[in-house]
């Protein structure tokens, strides 16, 4: 198993956060409204949404008892008597995380439906200066960003966490990699980026994302780039036992 999806498995939210904060660049402009979906993407929306939930992430604990509550429960009928009342969208715990950005980290559906029913502001960011959406993505959560993003959630700017496109690969399933993939680039994420020395293709290639290597590759994704441990294209396909993927699919891209 690669070693950035044990990270997906066992890391939380700080995790993942400071392992892809080695990456970011200067500042740029803050949070926008992402573009609202296309035809397709609200198509490939609902069928992520029809699918069981995606493995939930655990939290790091806490001593605030409803991000507690967003971190692990998923009956909504809880959810809903204890969070009625509340203030939904306060920065809680050593992180600064709001409920929304919590829960939209750590995959629970349940949680983000009922925050979302009771209230909570979509464009919501927390004191690292992430929102929920970002803390979706970062967490391969693309179910949980296509609802935040029907909602007209907030995304980072591409050039401040150009990042969030290599995150949104490490995910065990690849037509949430492939639909995350295809949405970022359609809002203007570089397909050449990388995270902590990781470019986004070789990411796809070793964790077998076909239909993520695809749309990377046709966005202008180079085949020639290796990660920082020297590795090229060809040889992480193969340590992820996709090299017949892999060329599969650069068969069918002759100019690669």
């Amino acid at each position: 198993m690669a070693a950035h999806r044990i990270v997906r498995m066992i890391g939380g939210i700080a995790c993942l956060l400071t392992l892809a904060s080695a990456g970011a660049q200067a500042p740029a402009p803050g949070p926008v409204k992402a573009a609202a979906l296309s035809a397709a993407e609200r198509k490939g929306c609902d069928a992520l949404l029809a699918e069981a939930p995606t493995r939930m992430v655990a939290a790091r604990p806490s001593s605030d008892a409803l991000l507690r509550l967003v971190a692990e429960q998923t009956d909504a009928a809880v959810l809903r008597r204890q969070l009625l009342g509340q203030d939904l969208d306060r920065t809680r715990g050593t992180q600064g995380l709001t409920l929304l950005d919590l829960a939209a980290g750590v995959g629970n559906h349940a949680a983000v439906r009922v925050l979302l029913e009771l209230g909570a502001r979509v464009p919501s960011k927390s004191a690292s200066g992430d929102t929920a959406l970002d803390h979706a993505i970062l967490q391969g959560q693309a179910a949980t960003a296509c609802l935040l993003m029907q909602q007209g959630a907030s995304l980072s700017d591409a050039r401040q966490k150009p990042y969030l496109l290599p995150a949104a690969l490490l995910t065990e399933r690849s037509a949430h990699a492939d639909w995350l993939t295809g949405a970022l680039l359609a809002r203007g994420f570089d397909a050449n980026a990388a995270m902590s020395g990781d470019p986004a293709l070789l990411l796809a290639a070793e964790l077998g994302h076909e239909g993520a290597l695809r749309r990377l590759l046709l966005a202008g994704a180079d085949p020639r780039r290796s990660n920082a441990r020297g590795e090229s294209l060809q040889q992480v396909a193969v340590r992820g036992g996709h090299e017949a993927l892999l060329r599969r699919v650069l068969a069918a891209n002759p100019s690669q």
